[in-house]
């Protein structure tokens, strides 16, 4: 049988099919952590060390109102904003976890663009990235940072 010249050849659309789910997948990933990084770069960072989540229109830490002790995930937003405006090193001392989280947002926006951009697919990556021990890093920062930022809260450091 002779292909139509007319309708692409179904062999052909099948074989860009993955290719372009790919891209559009990777695509998708780029635009809404790069979202995510502009959002930070607009944000005022509260000096508090806390709080700035509230200019998004989100209430204030329940948590931190009752308790005077901040949550654990208390100054990620600052952090996130410090971070976007190239200060790493504050968004470091605000909240350690919240300036890994940026970075590896930037750097997830990054791969996911090569990604878009070349076709590849990236969950082979993400599954070699996220396993067992990567998880438990992260919790171990995460916990580590909140202790952190509790010691730096109520000493005022």
């Amino acid at each position: 049988m002779t292909p139509s010249p007319i309708l692409p050849n179904s062999d052909a659309l099948s074989a860009q099919a993955p290719l372009r789910r790919r891209r559009v997948s990777a695509g998708v990933v780029c635009v809404a952590t790069f979202g995510l990084l502009c959002v930070g770069a607009l944000l005022t960072p509260s000096e508090r060390g806390l709080g700035t989540h509230e200019q998004l229109g989100l209430p204030a830490c329940g948590w931190y109102e009752r308790t005077g002790v901040p949550c654990i995930t208390c100054g990620m937003t600052t952090a996130a904003a410090l971070a976007a405006d190239g200060h790493l090193g504050a968004a470091l001392r605000v909240q350690p976890a919240g300036a890994a989280m940026a970075l590896l947002t930037a750097v997830t926006t990054l791969v996911a663009g090569y990604g878009a951009v070349r076709g590849v697919d990236l969950v082979p990556l993400a599954r070699r990235v996220f396993r067992w021990p990567v998880f438990a890093a992260m919790l171990v920062l995460v916990i580590g940072a909140w202790v952190y930022k509790i010691i730096i809260t109520m000493t005022g450091a």
